[in-house]
């Protein structure tokens, strides 16, 4: 019977290297790992099956990564919304868990603890896709892994096209033309979606875009402490162009807020003067003053959906939905209304499109 030993002297390396290979473990070079594989398979290498099982037995039932940049996880409370409705509804369905925060600053090859290891029976993954994580998808392709927000073999995401296009119409509605509007990076889904959205929303309803080379959010550097005040800047430009916009449609509360703040440093009154829509939590929309008008993920029924299809994985089955859309909600909030009016008041709708929040 072949044994590690064995691939390991005949391709020369250690046998903690093969064994890292063959468990799609450990930090190696792609060549290397498919190289001691194909090795493997041509010596007729056959792992004890019992002695696996019980070395890959996960800890806890599923896991949950957060895959972001290091200033992005300390600097908003936008994961706390993920986290909780994770703790929820794991503790409402007795699963046992576990959460990783997993920064893009680290090397390119990293894989996760809770994927490396086998902690997790499954994890779902908040944030981009690092290579590391690619190359283990691809070496591991049954390992069960939900993407929340991005595409990915099982994925759930947010309509979120549908929700900015939703947006720009209750903004036309209210009497809105000229309209400004900012993204973050589009080689995010999440900016892709919201700009597909509005330029559909732009056409449509006959509004005039503005902003041009102000449409690109300032980004937030590692260890940087001026991203406020950047963005307060980049805000003061915007709304110090001619024409102004009677109206905004950012991506995301820091950007709300940080229009709030020139805006009052320019002397205009919000909404009366200027309406702005986000993209975000709307307990960050609500920590602001006025309060944010938000499109807001659905994390109940994300979550849910996650779990379900990570049930199914687990038990064997084939998910009934590899790829599962929900519809996000408009939280009509205190900065929106009619050009040169205060706040309106609205009747709330049927569709879970668009709530208002009472307060």
């Amino acid at each position: 019977m072949v044994k590690l030993k064995d691939i390991a002297e005949k391709t020369g390396v250690t046998v903690s290297t093969v064994s890292a290979a063959l468990n799609g473990r450990g930090h190696m070079r792609k060549e290397t790992r498919d190289y001691l594989l194909r090795t493997a398979r041509e010596m007729g290498y056959a792992p004890n099956g019992a002695a696996r099982q019980l070395r890959n037995k996960p800890a806890v039932d599923v896991g949950l990564i957060i895959n972001d940049k290091s200033t992005n996880l300390r600097r908003g409370g936008t994961y706390l919304a993920h986290i909780s409705e994770f703790l929820s509804l794991c503790s409402r369905g007795g699963l046992s868990n576990r959460i990783e925060f997993f920064t893009q600053e680290e090397k390119e090859t990293a894989i996760p603890e809770l994927m490396r290891e086998r902690i997790a029976g499954g994890v779902i993954h908040v944030g981009y896709l690092t290579e590391g994580i690619r190359c283990f998808l691809e070496q591991n392709p049954e390992y069960p892994l939900v993407m929340f927000g991005e595409p990915g073999r099982y994925s759930v995401r947010a309509a979120l096209e549908k929700g900015a296009y939703q947006a720009m119409q209750y903004l036309a509605a209210l009497g809105h033309r000229e309209v400004m509007v900012s993204f973050g990076p589009l080689k995010y889904d999440y900016h892709r979606q919201i700009s597909r959205g509005v330029k559909r929303a732009l056409q449509d309803f006959g509004l005039t875009p503005l902003g041009g080379d102000l449409s690109a959010e300032p980004q937030a550097e590692e260890d940087e402490t001026h991203y406020m005040e950047r963005m307060f800047e980049w805000s003061l430009q915007a709304l110090t162009r001619t024409p102004r916009p009677t109206a905004f449609y950012c991506s995301g509360s820091f950007t709300g807020r940080a229009l709030i703040s020139a805006a009052f440093r320019l002397g205009l009154r919000i909404p009366e003067d200027l309406s702005i829509v986000t993209h975000g939590i709307v307990n960050e929309g609500s920590s602001s003053y006025p309060e944010l008008t938000s499109v807001e993920l659905n994390f109940n029924e994300m979550y849910s959906a996650a779990l379900l299809i990570l049930q199914q994985l687990r038990s064997g089955c084939r998910p009934i939905q590899n790829e599962v859309w929900v519809d996000p909600m408009l939280v009509i909030q205190q900065s929106t209304a009619a050009p040169g009016r205060g706040r309106p008041v609205l009747r709330n709708t049927k569709t879970q499109l668009c709530k208002e929040r009472t307060s």
